[in-house]
């Protein structure tokens, strides 16, 4: 009997837990044998999983494919074929690199970017031999028309060399011409909407250093288009403000979707939305100009284009976002409406006037202070919590500054600067403090 329960609760152990168990000594016992050691997996060198990779015969067939119309290219370039049939050559040599580029898997990093590039290159042979015969080449836009297809390229397929290129080759072009300044408002109009779409593939590729540089471009050549267009300091100061809380706003969406490497771009958003209010106060209350409120005028119709076309923007992200269930309607229809009052009031100052406010700039500039002093005391109650001391000291010291501005309007005579430099002090030691006093909290990417 005793024998029978054995083997019924050996066979119930193996049924629940897997593990084959064996009878002790004594009668009625039961011991859990050990596991089977496990073979420590060996590391696959990146030769063979390019092997590996290649073994199948569809992908080694466009291997095969892309070599030889590669060399027939180059033999064509060599030989001095017509214009027509070495830009098909080199249009087929792209399809057969972009149909390898398909075929590999996403975990084989390295080859993907090879062969990224080699759709590139061969594209930008194309456009090089097949836009001129067809008289379709623009003068002096070779730079921007090469950025672009690797900028359209490293988006699609996800590739960080790709986009690396495409910036490079960018950032080349504005040192070239001496600056955004010097440059056609057509080509700095490409520049900005190819630093954005520089921005969106990092921001998908997964690269945070390339999303970020991408984010400081588009706010520089976005700042520089305005000045070109006749903006006054001022408005763009302003515009550049909502321009940087739509594209945080925009990538927190892509945040909140998994995609990791959006976070850091969206802190440099924040603060350039603080850093480019704070200016526009100041230009508000005559500390840049010298007088009051002395720049203080309606805006040009091209900045009220712009700031709809903002207002449009918030209103598609916030759309995608209230359709995934991330936000509410009435927070949808809050944040347009305060965008709206907001970019109202920023195209005509004057209205306040006509609302019975006998100083805009005046109320203006708390206006903005209560709007960025809100957002700074979230920021700091969050980053405090989370424990980040870069951005909990950033948070003070911009809430503080908002502090002076406030005293600076109640008192008339309070230096700004002086309070300013104060509250770096104090931001600082905040920093230094957090650090070396940490709480039991687990460390962040950003701390």
């Amino acid at each position: 009997m005793r024998r029978k329960r054995t083997q019924l609760d050996y066979e119930a152990r193996l049924r629940l837990t897997g593990t084959p168990v064996t009878a002790a000594g004594t009668e009625g016992d039961a011991v859990i044998a050990p596991p089977f050691p496990v073979e420590p997996t060996k590391s696959v060198s990146a030769r063979s999983r390019l092997k590996e990779t290649f073994q199948s015969p569809a992908r080694l067939a466009a291997l095969m494919f892309f070599g030889i119309s590669a060399v027939l290219t180059l033999l064509a370039f060599k030989i001095g074929f017509p214009a027509m049939e070495t830009g098909l050559l080199c249009v087929l040599t792209a399809s057969a690199a972009t149909i390898v580029l398909r075929a590999l898997p996403k975990q084989n990093e390295i080859a993907r970017g090879g062969f990224a590039i080699a759709t590139g290159i061969f594209t930008c042979l194309a456009a090089l031999v097949l836009l001129p015969a067809v008289n379709l080449w623009p003068s002096g836009a070779g730079p921007l028309i090469f950025a672009m297809i690797f900028c359209m390229i490293g988006t699609l397929v996800r590739s960080k060399a790709c986009l690396a290129i495409a910036v490079a080759a960018l950032f080349g072009l504005m040192v070239d011409a001496d600056g955004l300044t010097r440059m056609r408002l057509d080509g700095q109009l490409a520049v900005l909407i190819l630093f954005a779409i520089g921005l969106i593939g990092s921001v998908l590729s997964g690269s945070r250093i390339m999303s970020s540089v991408t984010l400081v471009a588009v706010m520089g050549s976005a700042l520089t288009l305005m000045a070109s267009f006749g903006i006054p300091s001022s408005g763009a100061l302003a515009t550049l403000s909502i321009f940087a809380v739509t594209t945080a706003l925009a990538l927190r969406a892509y945040w909140l979707q998994g995609h990791v490497s959006a976070e850091i771009p969206m802190i440099l958003a924040a603060l350039t939305f603080a850093l480019a209010a704070i200016g526009f106060q100041l230009f508000l209350l005559g500390e840049v100009a010298g007088r009051p409120g002395f720049i203080l005028e309606p805006m040009p119709n091209l900045g009220v284009m712009i700031l709809i076309a903002l207002q449009g923007m918030v209103l598609f992200v916030s759309l995608v976002s209230w359709l995934a269930g991330r936000m509410s309607l009435s927070d949808l229809l809050l944040t347009q409406a305060l965008f709206g009052l907001v970019c109202t009031v920023i195209a005509d100052p004057f209205r306040l006037v006509r609302l019975g406010f006998g100083n805009p700039s005046i109320v203006l500039t708390a206006i903005v202070a209560v709007i960025v002093g809100t957002l700074a005391a979230i920021s700091l109650y969050r980053s405090w919590k989370n424990y980040r001391p870069i951005l909990t000291a950033l948070s003070a010291m911009i809430f503080m500054v908002q502090v002076n501005f406030g005293l600076r309007l109640l008192t008339g005579t309070f230096d700004i600067a002086l309070g300013a430099l104060v509250c770096g002090g104090i931001a600082v030691g905040l920093a230094v403090l957090m650090t070396l006093n940490p709480r039991n909290a687990p460390q962040t990417r950003f701390s």
